[in-house]
Parts: structure tokens; sequence; C-alpha cells
């Protein structure tokens, strides 16, 4: 399926619409969790200098999607991605890994590495599309029976 047009920009995560995006992937994961099974990082902690946020917008500048990248030493992190359901399957979902995965090559990681729940399977099948493959936790505190934990490879 093509793209419909739509725009990645990166931006800022204290946007009323990016911050209605992020609370659906929220409310969306206690649909598929037990709350003490969830962990996920506070929406002011992706304004720190490490972490960027790509947002996806179609051209009435409405926030379809939005995804961040962690900046680690070592490593690049995927985390809080959510692409509207009416979006779901069209690929706005793997274009937007592309281009955080392109933050972190222009940052200089090659590791990009995803820490995600069991229960959301297309989104793992995403992931493996795009060369993800899983691996051990590299984030012991944040671990669980819950939790899937994926890395890829980046070429420069």
């Amino acid at each position: 399926m093509k793209l419909p047009p739509v725009s990645f920009q990166l931006e800022r995560a204290d946007q009323a619409d990016v911050q209605a995006l992020i609370a659906a992937l929220d409310a969306y994961q206690l649909q598929l969790y037990p709350a003490p099974a969830l962990c996920p990082r506070p929406v002011d902690a992706l304004l720190q200098a490490h972490v960027r946020l790509a947002v996806v917008r179609d051209a009435h500048r409405r926030a379809l999607a939005c995804g961040a990248v962690w900046l680690h030493e070592s490593h690049a992190e995927l985390d809080r991605l959510m692409v509207l359901p009416d979006w779901r399957g069209g690929g706005l979902g793997a274009a937007l890994v592309e281009v955080l995965q392109a933050e972190a090559l222009k940052a200089g990681r090659d590791c990009l590495r995803l820490e995600m729940g069991v229960r959301q399977t297309a989104a793992q099948r995403l992931y493996e599309r795009q060369g993800f493959r899983r691996c051990t936790p590299f984030d012991a505190g944040r671990g669980g029976v819950f939790r899937v934990y994926m890395e890829k490879r980046l070429c420069h």
C-alpha cells in the first residue's frame, strides 16, 4: 500500500496532539497488560536533549503517529511508537521506524534496540520485517514476563 501524503518531522512532546497520541498508546497497553507490568517513560522525559521525537502529520497537520529514539552512550533505543488505529497497516509504522533509524545513525549509533509487550504481535512482525531480532534484556529495571527485547545492527 502506498503511503498517503504525510510529513515526518522532529518535534517536541509537549504539544497537545502529540500527548494525545502517547496517552492513546498508554490506554491501549493498559488493555493488554496489568498496570504493574507497564513502565512507560513519562512524556516529559521525551523533552530531554538525548531524545529525538518524530511526528507524522497529514496534509491538515493532524498528528497520525509518533515515535522516539533515545540516544544512549552505546546504542539507540526506540520508544513510544504509536500509529493511530485507522492508519495502521499502510506502511506508516515502517516509514516512521526508518526515520528514527536514520536519526540514530546520524548520531553515530550503530545498534538500535527496543523493548515491547509480548501481546503486541503486529508490532513485533513490523520490527522483524525491519530487520530486528530478539535479544536478551538490555535494561534489567524494565523486564518481566510481558516484555520482548529486540535489536538491529545499523549500517553507516
